[in-house]
């Protein structure tokens, strides 16, 4: 037997508020909004999503941050966001490169008689409510201290970008620079 709303309802540690309308549609499955999780970086407002005829819950921030206009400071932002989704298991990180929104989710399957408990659903905005700090933090810091350009970098062509950002990431992750 998969999650009702109600035991769902049950299990969540608040309320969960039905939305009157959402920039992003996910169908005719029930969501719902979530009071914003504190942290000293700012909030973390949560959308959660019961899909799959209640096999499948998803957990996803609306709005958390926006990456920077300045690239050289969005190509910083992006590599904290990778190396946030390396070290975290629990949530992910993703953004949307059309206009730089960056948001956190937790995807949860959900096995046939598969109790969700209160316990297991604090322990998943704890994670949320971390991590997203966590990251708002970094992103922030990288906003506030990244130089602003003298002048407007010569625009790389599409896979030179890809290449210098995957190199960066494997710098990252690695420890260092591939052979080209």
């Amino acid at each position: 037997m998969a999650i009702t709303v109600a035991r769902l309802k049950e299990a969540l540690p608040g309320v969960l508020v039905e939305p009157p309308g959402l920039r992003w549609n996910p169908g005719d499955t029930p969501f719902f909004y979530y009071p914003p999780l504190e942290t000293d970086w700012g909030q973390i407002r949560l959308l959660v999503h019961l899909q799959d005829e209640g096999r499948f819950l998803q957990f996803r921030s609306i709005d958390l941050f926006t990456l920077s206009e300045n690239q050289r400071v969005r190509e910083q932002q992006i590599e904290i966001l990778l190396a946030h989704n390396y070290r975290k298991k629990s949530v992910q990180f993703g953004y949307d490169p059309e206009d730089g929104e960056v948001c956190a989710y937790v995807d949860l399957p959900v096995l046939d008689n598969e109790e969700i408990s209160r316990r297991l659903m604090e322990r998943v905005l704890t994670s949320i409510r971390l991590s997203g700090s966590d990251l708002l933090r970094e992103l922030r810091q990288t906003e506030k201290t990244a130089p602003l350009p003298a002048e407007p970098p010569a625009k790389p062509g599409k896979e030179k970008l890809l290449k210098t950002l995957i190199r960066r990431v494997c710098r990252l992750v690695y420890g260092k620079l591939i052979e080209r």
